[in-house]
């Protein structure tokens, strides 16, 4: 089999110098409670409210604009999945977020580079313990 690069140990040697340098470096974000409710970003999203669990990321989600507040965010990522296999086929994630009473809780919001500001959802924040995975995360625009 021919190797693509031309100096394949020199190109295995940097990647592990920079996987190195980026591993042992300290990378510290602050983490603060959001100012978008889940409510919020249901109504501002109908793709994301009717979502059924799925294995794979929607790709017709990701990339979509919403308005919430009056602030434009562009949807960065989005999943729902059922890895317990104990909820209704045709519930939706509003349904869900609804039936475990989380539609005024707030987003939690990072800003891991100056200007680079997300609101998220993940089911860790909420402790459900049901083997459901949602994660998602909207990136606000200027």
């Amino acid at each position: 089999m021919k190797s693509i690069y031309k100096f394949p140990l020199l190109v295995a040697v940097l990647f592990c110098v920079v996987t190195h340098a980026v591993a042992s470096s300290t990378i510290q974000v602050e983490v603060k409670e959001g100012s978008v409710k889940f409510k919020e970003l249901l109504s501002a999203s109908p793709e994301i409210a009717k979502s059924s669990p799925m294995k794979a990321v929607n790709p017709a989600i990701v990339g979509k604009i919403i308005v919430i507040n009056n602030k434009k965010y562009e949807i960065r990522y989005f999943s729902f999945e059922d890895t317990s296999k104990k909820l209704p086929t045709n519930i939706t994630f509003k349904d869900y977020i609804k039936k475990n009473g989380l539609l005024e809780s707030f987003s939690t919001k990072t800003e891991p580079l100056p200007g680079l500001i997300f609101e998220s959802f993940d089911f860790r924040k909420f402790k459900l313990n049901d083997g459901v995975y949602f994660s998602m995360a909207i990136r606000e625009l200027d």
